[in-house]
């Protein structure tokens, strides 16, 4: 890793917590990644038919749909759940561009890593390298929040449209992955530092409404030939349908929510499940953040917010969990 990349401090920060995501830096002149198993992003719609093939075989039972999702939501993940970390806990993002980037393939047909070629890093213009050559200087958080959004949706755009041309799984619920990645890499980066979960959770609504209002144009977008009897929004709603049926049935509190709304049940007079949530003292002496300065100190609702939230949907632990925007 280039200890001079701007990036360098965080990305090592990343790869040593447990946020499900392991990043590589490349310097600009570093060979890229050679062996089979790495694919860069504007070479990976290519492959998508032959990593769905693998996905529902090795992973989904023969559920191709399924496969779909899958591989929609690890793209995702991969090319917006670092940069939205960087962009949180230092102000800065990193060129999103699909010739930089590279995912490495495990054996299961997943991406499992990423791999970025340095170049230009937007960040917030009182940062101390924003008068280095490639620095983007911004003047606040949202249009940082807008320049990621805009570079994801540039480069996941190819990725999502092979993704529909081969399977039934539409570009509608492909969009909502990418605010599905800010969602769970801001509250667990927050959830890390001893962060305010509400603000993370915050900064994620007004990304991923960035990524919406850059992603409308291209999900309402007319569907694949292949898949014209399955409509966007009936995936949605399918996949949405069959979750919450899931969660009641494998839910040890499914008896008494029968009839309520999501997150609620009846002995609780529609109480959130979420209060129910066992709530983690972090030790006063706790060490101070590597990365933001701030101490890992006072309550935090471990990889939970510590708010309630209305109309979340319970999880298969009885625990309610807030809706992430559709994106589009």
């Amino acid at each position: 890793m280039q200890s001079c990349h701007p990036l360098a401090g965080v990305a090592r920060w990343v790869n040593e917590r447990g946020l499900a995501l392991d990043i590589r830096l490349l310097g600009a002149a570093d060979p890229e990644p050679r062996t089979a198993e790495w694919v860069r992003l504007d070479r990976l719609p290519e492959r998508v038919p032959a990593l769905l093939a693998d996905l529902t075989v090795r992973t989904c039972a023969g559920h191709r749909t399924s496969a779909a999702a899958i591989l929609a939501s690890d793209a995702a993940r991969q090319v917006a759940g670092f940069a939205a970390v960087a962009a949180y806990l230092v102000g800065r993002v990193p060129d999103l561009a699909a010739v930089r980037l590279w995912v490495r393939v495990a054996e299961s047909g997943r991406p499992a890593a990423l791999a970025l070629r340095q170049g230009d890093v937007a960040m917030l213009a009182g940062d101390p390298m924003a008068r280095r050559p490639g620095a983007v200087p911004l003047p606040d958080d949202d249009a940082l929040d807008g320049w990621l959004a805009a570079a994801a949706v540039r480069t996941l755009e190819p990725v999502f449209q092979a993704i529909r041309a081969e399977s039934r799984f539409g570009l509608r619920p492909q969009w909502s992955m990418l605010a599905d990645a800010l969602f769970r890499a801001l509250p667990a980066a927050a959830d890390e530092v001893g962060a305010d979960q509400s603000a993370a959770w915050q900064r994620a609504e007004q990304g991923a409404a960035s990524a919406r209002s850059r992603s409308a144009s291209r999900a309402a977008r007319p569907a694949a030939p292949n898949a014209s009897s399955w409509s966007a929004a009936g995936a949605a709603s399918g996949i949405a349908t069959r979750s919450r049926a899931r969660a009641a049935r494998s839910s040890p509190t499914s008896s008494a929510s029968a009839g309520c709304s999501p997150g609620t049940h009846r002995r609780g007079a529609g109480k959130p499940l979420r209060d129910r949530t066992a709530v983690e003292e972090l030790p006063r002496s706790a060490p101070v953040s590597p990365v933001s300065g701030t101490p890992r100190g006072g309550r935090c609702a471990r990889g939970l917010l510590a708010r309630p939230v209305a109309g979340g949907r319970a999880d298969a632990g009885g625990v309610a969990r807030p809706r992430s925007p559709v994106v589009g």
